[in-house]
């Protein structure tokens, strides 16, 4: 799909993913063969035992997978009573639209996310600090360390590349009538 017809209203949490061992190769492939033709791709993932619809899309050096919040879970704007788009019959005149226009392009900058702070979590870090160094704290064993996780199963990428375009070409022919 193309990215950017996806709504943002739509987009619910990103992740980043990174390759296993052994899948630089078709990880990287993945990763510019998305920037290139300015798509994303459809995925659908598992993740604690729920199924979630998502997309993949190139982020610099990053594939990022973007859960996306589906349909039937987003409210339909036509419930909520909103004014309509008949800006005459709101008597909202054009000298009115063209001042909120102006104060729009006056307040508008680039994109800087370092700008923006998450206040509630610098408080309770603030809180947290605070009682450690009060002493109102209570030490906790640490847990034993985990033992290593299992390596994901490499795959040959060329090789589903190559059946995932022969099962298109054979959906497309059926469609077609061929």
């Amino acid at each position: 799909v193309v990215l950017r017809d996806i709504h943002p209203v739509f987009f619910e949490k990103p992740y980043y993913l990174a390759p296993g061992k052994r899948a630089d190769k078709g990880y990287a492939l993945l990763r510019e063969s998305l920037k290139r033709s300015g798509k994303a791709g459809v995925a659908r993932v598992v993740i604690h035992s729920r199924e979630y619809i998502g997309v993949l899309a190139p982020y610099g050096k990053a594939i990022v997978l973007d859960l996306l919040r589906y349909a039937g879970e987003l409210r339909d704007p036509e419930e909520l009573g909103l004014p309509g788009e008949d800006l005459l019959g709101l008597k909202v005149s054009e000298k009115e639209l063209d001042m909120a226009e102006k104060l729009i392009e006056s307040m508008t900058g680039s994109w800087e996310p370092g700008k923006y702070h998450d206040t509630y979590r610098e408080e309770l870090l603030g809180y947290i600090k605070k009682k450690v160094e009060t002493g109102e704290t209570v030490r906790v064993e640490e847990a034993p360390p985990a033992g290593p996780k299992p390596g994901a199963e490499v795959i040959d990428i060329m090789t589903l590349l190559k059946k995932s375009l022969e099962e298109a070409g054979a959906t497309r022919k059926k469609a077609s009538g061929e």
